[in-house]
């Protein structure tokens, strides 16, 4: 059975402060939240590579860091978290493969964003791009091919120095669910399970499921994503509608949220080789409420096994009322400032604990929600943009992630830069 990693960070100080004042921005190495002896990243699939060949790569990978840190060695750095600025903008993977791209390129030149989440498995379950795994193969999910030169496009990005991230969808698969409903949730009365809107989801309990997206996510880290990005990584919405239907496949007996949890381990286990940062994504009440929504997303469960946790913090998303505002589409600021307090809040207890939670890099909202109602939204333009961004900014936290899923971003809002804020510790 897989089991989880103890957790052990070792922090050297001084070490720290060298590194931050001396790596160049280009550096973008893997740090390790959680070190274990004996992790088991034996699950791939993938196209036999040599031992020589992984021996190259772990070589390779081991030179890279340490020439970019300066002679430090490479398991200290791997004992680190080492937080980068980064503020980013999702596209799609027909952007991403297409003409729009130069639009996305002229965002870097602006000096604000420096940063691009590509979808590399989106939510259909499409791979979108040329891919040697295995079950890919059979299932033909990269039939579609949008990015035909990943490889280009990668060192096209890595040339402006911008930071790249993989996106991954995990569980939202209709195309895996269709081509194997052995792996999808069915219906205690039988076939395969569908949302309330006729998508198929897979099992998040098998672990055959997991081994397929690690497989997809070593693959790119392999060609050189300095990020992978695990989104959709929970159960369907609806949980006590879903748990009354569906018969999961949960031999050992555990919680959604633990399910979750052991995933993301046996994902991080898999990328341990590898130079690579992992994140994931959450929904925005994670920050806030207690339980896991039904969904299997409890902050401290992902906190502690990824690098980077990232809260889908859009207020279009929040129901009325939502920490005290009617309309929280039209109180960006307000809905930011109070589910990020509450974030910091949890991070908090984690370190009361003894534990050493995730960086906090929130996904804010740059797409207007006009399908709402009339009177629950209001256009999203740069001032819409900046109040998260400031909301962030004052309570610390300078990283963040833009989401249009139309990726068509608005060139102005970056035009005189970011708001000049006062933070919590210079208000003290």
């Amino acid at each position: 059975m897989h089991k989880v990693r103890q957790l052990r960070v070792i922090i050297p100080v001084m070490m720290l402060v060298s590194i931050f004042m001396f790596v160049p921005f280009s550096g973008f190495p893997r740090s390790v939240l959680a070190i274990g002896e004996g992790g088991n990243a034996s699950h791939s699939t993938l196209l036999p590579r040599s031992a020589p060949q992984e021996e190259d790569d772990r070589r390779a990978h081991t030179l890279f860091l340490e020439s970019t840190f300066y002679g430090t060695s490479y398991e200290s750095i791997r004992r680190m978290k080492i937080p980068y600025t980064v503020r980013g903008v999702y596209v799609t993977g027909w952007t991403a493969g297409g003409s729009r791209m130069d639009d996305i390129f002229s965002l870097f030149d602006q000096g604000v964003i420096n940063a691009v989440v590509i979808d590399v498995k989106e939510d259909r379950g499409e791979i979108t791009y040329r891919t040697n795994v295995p079950l890919a193969h059979e299932t033909k999910s990269d039939a579609r091919r949008y990015i035909a030169d990943i490889d280009g496009l990668l060192e096209r990005l890595h040339e402006k120095n911008v930071y790249t991230i993989a996106r991954l969808v995990s569980f939202k698969d209709p195309h895996l669910a269709d081509a194997k409903p052995n792996l999808a949730l069915t219906r205690k009365t039988g076939g395969v399970y569908t949302d309330n809107k006729g998508v198929r989801w897979i099992d998040p309990y098998q672990e055959s499921v997991w081994a397929y997206n690690a497989d997809v996510a070593r693959e790119v880290a392999r060609k050189g994503f300095r990020e992978v990005q695990l989104d959709y990584v929970r159960f369907p919405e609806n949980g006590k509608k879903v748990d009354a239907e569906v018969r999961y496949a949960n031999a050992q007996g555990w919680t959604k949220d633990e399910a979750i949890m052991h995933y993301i381990d046996y994902v991080r286990d898999a990328l341990e080789p590898y130079p690579v940062f992992l994140s994931a994504d959450v929904f925005g009440l994670v920050t806030t409420v207690q339980d896991d929504m039904g969904i299997g997303q409890t902050w401290d469960k992902i906190s502690r096994y990824v690098d980077y946790i990232s809260p889908m913090m859009y207020p279009s998303h929040y129901a009325p009322y939502s920490y005290g505002q009617k309309v929280p589409d039209v109180k960006p600021y307000e809905i930011i400032h109070y589910g990020l307090l509450d974030a910091l809040k949890k991070d908090a207890l984690m370190r009361e604990a003894g534990e050493h939670p995730a960086v906090i890099r929130p996904w804010y909202q740059a797409f207007t929600a006009s399908y709402l109602p009339k009177g629950q939204w209001m256009r999203y333009d740069q001032e819409a943009i900046l109040a998260q961004i400031r909301a962030g900014m004052e309570l610390g936290i300078d990283s963040f992630l833009l989401w249009d899923p139309r990726n068509d971003y608005d060139k102005t809002v970056f035009q005189n830069g970011l708001p000049e804020v006062q933070t919590m510790h210079d208000q003290k």
